[in-house]
């Protein structure tokens, strides 16, 4: 097994390289959406959307709808980064954010957001508006913290959604779990939906003929559920 003497691969730097900055792009093409749907949604509180034509209400409401799904994507890849393959890097010996590869050539001004910092991924829902009123001074103001994945086989108040596994590669059951709890087995040959809650979870997909069990090494897959999520499962055939 490997540990902390673990000697990062030399053919990891131009890969790595490659995700940051492409995961660079990803948070700032994310913060520029969220900026535009902050527009979208304070003028449809205020109102403005009112006086459109029936087309451009229909695209608002589209608009709000699209927004939460890129959302549950954008959560999810923040896992699949900052979480999964920052572990990765660390548990190969290798170092992770901008300093482990060369910053791209074509970024001038302010350093982009990194996808290795958690701050850097906070997307904060849009509060509505309130009157001209002032409100009462808050006792203590703070500022909006990154927000951060609740403890394994914790919901925490998530709320709960269907998930899809898909288990038609093999022809033989498969055993699947949230969090280390049980969701029961997928049939041979069957996709089935499971009922858990949504948020970043541990998941486990083991085909019967797997010795190992769920927690073993390889065996976790650490990624943000959300309704429709889906999960293929790939064993070899007998």
């Amino acid at each position: 097994a490997r540990g902390a003497s673990a000697v990062c691969p030399a053919a990891t730097a131009a890969p790595y390289g490659r995700a940051l900055a492409a995961g660079t792009r990803y948070l700032l093409l994310g913060q520029q959406l969220h900026g535009h749907y902050r527009e979208i949604r304070r003028a449809d509180d205020l109102g403005d959307a009112a006086a459109l034509t029936p087309d451009y209400r229909v695209k608002i409401k589209k608009a709000r709808e699209l927004h939460q799904r890129l959302l549950d994507d954008y959560r999810e890849m923040r896992v699949a980064f900052y979480e999964q393959l920052g572990a990765e890097m660390r548990h190969a010996g290798c170092k992770t954010g901008p300093k482990a590869a060369a910053a791209p050539a074509d970024v001038a001004g302010p350093m982009p957001p990194s996808p290795t910092d958690a701050s850097a991924w906070a997307m904060d829902e849009p509060a509505s508006d309130e009157p001209a009123t002032p409100p009462a001074p808050p006792a203590a103001p703070t500022r909006v913290k990154p927000e951060a994945p609740p403890p394994a086989g914790s919901t925490m108040a998530a709320p709960a959604i269907w998930i899809d596994v898909d288990n038609t590669l093999c022809a033989q059951p498969t055993r699947v779990s949230v969090d280390g709890q049980s969701l029961g087995e997928v049939g041979p040959r069957k996709r089935t939906s499971v009922r858990t809650h949504a948020g970043p979870r541990e998941v486990c997909a083991l085909p019967e003929s797997d010795p190992r069990s769920c927690g073993d090494a390889g065996t976790i897959r650490r990624a943000y559920l959300h309704e429709g999520w889906s999960l293929t499962v790939h064993c070899e055939s007998k």
